[in-house]
């Protein structure tokens, strides 16, 4: 018996993966649209449609809550600020640190762990500025030394 001869078999056509197992053609399309043929091509243009209002209707409920939400929002600061107050105070910035606030910094870092119980992260964060490598503010403004405007060469 040759190779060809025992693939013809009934079972070895069961075990087949190229062969259908229904017994139907592998090649008929369904008469479908999209992905994998599901769907009718004549239902197509009215699906399209009924997404695109669905999409329309979405955005719709999306300006409508962020308009009401930035509304709401608009109402509480403006309820929250009185005239006399004017603008709000805003934080101060950390970059014009002095040296005695660095070092400070530097300090609370270096024992931030030998401290028994619960570690304060949000200061050590806060700290950051005390390991950070940028230049400080007062060493770019220091006025640069003829050595090194003219470098020996």
């Amino acid at each position: 018996m040759t190779r060809t001869s025992r693939a013809t078999y009934p079972r070895a056509l069961v075990k087949d993966a190229h062969e259908s197992r229904s017994g139907l053609d592998n090649g008929l399309r369904k008469q479908g649209a999209g992905h994998h043929n599901w769907g009718s091509l004549a239902d197509e243009r009215d699906l399209e449609t009924q997404a695109l209002d669905d999409e329309n209707v979405e955005e719709e409920e999306d300006t409508t809550t962020g308009a009401a939400a930035s509304a709401s929002a608009n109402a509480e600061r403006s309820r929250s600020l009185s005239p006399s107050q004017g603008k709000p105070e805003l934080p101060r910035s950390t970059s014009g640190m002095t040296e005695e606030e660095i070092e400070k910094a530097r300090q609370l870092r270096k024992n931030a762990f030998k401290k028994s119980g619960d570690i304060d992260l949000g200061s050590i964060a806060r700290s950051s500025v005390a390991v950070s490598t940028s230049p400080s503010q007062s060493q770019m403004h220091k006025p640069t030394t003829s050595d090194e405007m003219n470098p020996i060469f």
